[in-house]
Order: C-alpha cells, then sequence, then structure tokens
C-alpha cells in the first residue's frame, strides 16, 4: 500500500467518524424529547443527510482506492 493510500484511508476514516458523531449527537438530542415539532423534523432531515454523506464519503473511497471501476 502506497503513501496516498495511506493517507486518503486515514483521511476517510476521520470523515466517517465525524459523520457518526454527527448522527449520534442528533439521536441524543430528538430522544430527550424538550424540542418542538419543527426542530424535531429538522433533525431527521439533518440524520438522513449525513447518512447519506457517509455512504457518499464510502463510496468516494471505494471508487479513489480503486475496489470499484
Amino acid at each position: 500500500m502506497d503513501i496516498g493510500t495511506v493517507g486518503l484511508t486515514i483521511s476517510t476514516a476521520g470523515e466517517l467518524l465525524l459523520g457518526v458523531a454527527v448522527i449520534m449527537v442528533h439521536r441524543k438530542v430528538l430522544h430527550e424529547h424538550h424540542i418542538d415539532k419543527a426542530v424535531e423534523d429538522e433533525l431527521r432531515r439533518e440524520q438522513f443527510v449525513a447518512i447519506f454523506a457517509i455512504i457518499l464519503i464510502l463510496l468516494g473511497y471505494l471508487i479513489q482506492a480503486g475496489f470499484i471501476f
């Protein structure tokens, strides 16, 4: 494995951890029930976007690392 792939792997791991942290915070806030319906809906939308972003990050990694195409 060359140094570029190692750098890409470390960068991707950091991005994925950040995405997971965002989802965890949103889930915790949603479970506290101290927010109104509009904020709850927005948090759910943001969770969906974060999950989609994680999928795109993984797909981009697989393409750049040469596992796909």
